[in-house]
């Protein structure tokens, strides 16, 4: 029986190989990294300000850096516990992914000018632009890695097209508002 080629490689390498096959430009960081590394979100919500608590729920939301086995999760809970904070994480760790593609729409198999976006949906379009939409903005404008991926001029609004490829954020408040587009996250608040 032949041995695998894989069989000797380090995780690190493991992770590699699997970027580069499935069209990345690196290898993404982890969500630990992604959140405390001030080049990433870590401006915002290193230094111990996600709550332990939801810090290894998304640690088990991203596995690792190039793999989540959940395509929908449900966060509850009260007022103040967090909810829409480890939302925005996980909505912009999957951004971040995205926008390490070389090419997103081959990856997902859509026409090239499909837009790809992260959608925003509340109750009202104003609680949507107000509320979700500004503390990505913020978020964003903080973050010296998406900073350096913006398109020019874009940035201080929410846009689906900020990013190359086509990709960016929507928001509404109805499903309607997501028609048409190629919806790779969402917050339904």
């Amino acid at each position: 029986m032949a041995e695998s080629g894989l069989a000797g490689l380090s995780t690190a390498d493991l992770y590699k190989a699997a970027a580069i096959a499935e069209g990345y430009e690196s290898v993404p960081v982890d969500i630990e990294t992604f959140i405390n590394d001030p080049f990433y979100i870590g401006e915002i919500y290193g230094e111990g300000r996600v709550y332990p608590y939801w810090l290894d729920k998304l640690k088990k939301l991203f596995p690792n850096p190039l793999y989540s086995p959940f395509i929908e999760v449900c966060i509850t809970g009260c007022i103040g516990a967090g909810k829409s904070t480890v939302s925005i994480i996980g909505v912009l760790y999957d951004l971040y992914r995205v926008t390490l593609l070389k090419d997103p729409h081959k990856k997902f198999k859509l026409i090239p000018t499909t837009p790809i976006v992260i959608t925003l949906i509340t109750a009202t379009m104003d609680l949507a632009g107000a509320v979700l939409a500004d503390q990505l903005i913020d978020v964003i404008g903080c973050s010296p890695y998406f900073r350096s991926k913006l398109l020019p001029g874009k940035g201080d609004k929410i846009d689906e097209e900020m990013f190359p490829h086509h990709v960016g954020i929507a928001y509404g408040s109805r499903m309607r508002h997501s028609l048409g587009k190629a919806v790779i996250g969402a917050i339904i608040d």
